[in-house]
């Protein structure tokens, strides 16, 4: 996982499995990590289902993942072996699929830096 809180200087922090955890249900998703020196605070992420602006399949330095972008313009990112079953999984429960995206490194690693963020890729629209 790598989500986008703050965390001691840094913007953005990470797990990997077993650490990192995800829960989905039909009202949104919650992102969480075991990790003891991360504070309880900062553990875990829920975000609602209205939140979710649409979820992607994202490839990091070394894994495959599933981003979650939200309406505060944030993206956070679930690394798994699978994340087909993952996305297939949110499809089922009717979030949003966008195109696969390919984010920086600098931006992984939540590094403090003095130009803008880039803003994601808008939303693809939804088949009725």
């Amino acid at each position: 996982m790598n989500v986008e809180l703050p965390f001691l200087v840094f913007r953005r922090y990470g797990a990997m499995p077993p650490f990192a955890r995800l829960h989905i249900d039909d009202d949104g998703l919650w992102i969480g990590t075991t990790v003891p020196f991360i504070p309880k605070k900062s553990r875990s992420l829920a975000v609602t289902r209205q939140d979710i602006v649409q979820v992607f399949r994202s490839r990091g330095m070394f894994s495959w993942g599933v981003g979650i972008e939200t309406v505060e313009s944030k993206t956070h990112f679930f690394w798994t072996f699978n994340p087909r079953s993952v996305l297939d999984e949110l499809m089922k429960r009717g979030y949003a699929v966008g195109n696969d995206r390919i984010p920086g490194s600098i931006y992984l690693m939540g590094l403090p830096r003095p130009w803008g963020r880039r803003r994601g890729q808008p939303a693809a629209p939804s088949p009725e």
